[in-house]
């Protein structure tokens, strides 16, 4: 099942991906770092807000041992309510934010944003039961057609002059088909029975996610309120473009990793109490995968830039390359919030999270000071802290040791390196420069691709193991079809 899952789960990523960076690159063709700096002040001041978002209902039922209707019955009740709060909230706010900044555009962005919450309600109970089951191959397919949806509906706006509000439509537009495609899938999981019988242990569970997801989503938010007013609106679009760059690739690849991870972690412990061999093996293969893709992207920055954007977000390149070194060095607490609500100590992960928020916040602020180089730094230094934070408790929360922690993050450092020293080479050779041939780089690549491989195998690492899997599975398919067809 969970290889099932694994494979249902990235397929579907992987073209969310693809259709996410292509949207992308159409986006930032068609608009303005200017106007990409207005709707990504309107979607900051969302995520601000959004920390009522973060309540972690769905989380909730997703861990809870004996799910019963009266539980998923006032999860769905306190989902409404909080969805119905926050929609009420955005448009409020939006106003002052526009006030703020200085920027009467913001205002009409989260006036319609503010539709999104309310769209979302009857898909909840649905699509938190999915998931539950490790329904996988519904909830990807539902969630790569949402973003294709999102991505047409900006493209097209874009095209057709609706300038900073085309991200929001497309938003609005992904909401309404994805409540749409969920009861249409799930008709069975829809029901829109009320209780707060259950009330108390939620709300417990759900401040304490609320303490520790959404401190940091609120840390992040005010950091590029404050990159917004302080360095202007076009900085702040640049730095959204690597941002958002950044946070796609990591979403998408390490999310739906640690998505799975997750579900099978909550099973293990309801099922065994343990989690070491799950949380290991989901550790080894997430980092191995995870570090060349990421340090690739910031050696290759601004020939990426360059190449798909255009000349005019060449100032991004840089910061892509400071948050690609900030995510790289993550990966050493890597699944640190599974470990926290699959053991139950959401508390105590609340406290570690407004350490980092703050100091997050403080480190940007004064970075901000140096430019946008100086603002992008801070995340590395953010991330350094972060380590002091988690690292030690890790091993305790998986059932394991410090040694073979450190074991997997030197070989996910050796796959690193040997992955992209190739495309390392190849740009300091050619001091950096964006216009550095895209034969070379294709060259460099496959060259570090073979190199990775390589090191998989001879270290019988489960990537390949998964591998060899795969290729059996499409060989033994394929023998099937031939002797039918003889």
């Amino acid at each position: 099942m969970v290889r099932r899952a694994v494979i249902w789960t990235f397929s579907a990523q992987f073209a969310s991906f693809f259709i996410g960076f292509v949207g992308s690159i159409a986006v930032a063709r068609l608009l303005s770092p200017r106007e990409m700096g207005i709707y990504a002040v309107a979607a900051a001041t969302i995520g601000l807000l959004q920390l009522v978002s973060t309540f972690g209902v769905g989380a909730y039922v997703i861990r809870e041992v004996e799910l019963s209707q009266k539980t998923l019955d006032t999860a769905f009740t306190i989902n409404t309510l909080l969805a119905i709060l926050l929609a009420l909230i955005i448009a409020g706010a939006s106003y002052p934010t526009a006030i703020f900044l200085r920027e009467s555009a913001v205002a009409s962005v989260l006036q319609v944003l503010a539709l999104t919450p309310l769209l979302s309600i009857p898909e909840f109970r649905p699509a938190t039961v999915l998931q539950r089951e490790m329904k996988f191959g519904a909830l990807s397919l539902i969630g790569v057609m949402k973003l294709a949806i999102s991505i047409i509906v900006t493209v097209a706006s874009a095209a057709m002059g609706a300038s900073y509000m085309s991200p929001a439509y497309g938003t609005v537009a992904s909401a309404v088909f994805g409540t749409i495609a969920f009861v249409s899938v799930a008709p069975h999981h829809v029901n829109f029975r009320t209780s707060l019988a259950q009330w108390r242990p939620i709300a417990k569970f759900g401040f304490q996610i609320m303490s520790v997801s959404g401190v940091s989503v609120a840390a992040a938010r005010i950091s590029d309120l404050v990159l917004g007013r302080l360095l202007g609106l076009t900085t702040l679009g640049l730095y959204s473009r690597a941002s958002n760059l950044s946070n796609m690739i990591f979403s998408n690849l390490y999310g739906t990793g640690t998505r799975v991870v997750y579900a099978q972690l909550a099973k293990d412990f309801r099922e065994r109490g343990v989690v070491r061999d799950t949380f290991l093996l989901g550790l080894r293969m997430i980092a191995g995968f995870m570090g060349p893709v990421l340090i690739g992207i910031a050696v290759l920055a601004r020939p990426l830039i360059a190449g798909l954007y255009g000349e005019k977000w060449l100032g991004a390149a840089p910061v892509l390359s400071l948050l690609m070194v900030a995510q790289f060095i993550s990966l050493t607490f890597a699944m640190n919030w599974e470990l926290f609500a699959v053991r139950d100590k959401l508390g105590l992960q609340v406290k570690y999270e407004v350490s980092r928020s703050i100091f997050g916040v403080m480190a940007q602020t004064i970075g901000c000071f140096f430019g946008i180089i100086g603002a992008a730094a801070s995340t590395v230094v953010t991330a350094f802290f972060s380590i002091a934070l988690y690292v030690p408790m890790m091993p305790r929360l998986a059932d394991s040791n410090h040694r073979e922690l450190v074991k997997i993050y030197l070989e996910a450092f050796s796959l690193t390196v040997v992955a992209c020293l190739p495309a390392a080479v190849l740009m300091y050779m050619n001091d950096w420069s964006a216009g550095t041939s895209v034969i070379q780089i294709v060259a460099a690549v496959l060259l570090g691709g073979c190199g990775w491989f390589l090191l998989l195998f001879t270290r019988s690492h489960p990537l390949a193991m998964e591998m060899r899997h795969f290729t059996r599975l499409i060989v033994a398919k394929l023998s099937t079809k031939t002797a039918d067809s003889a």
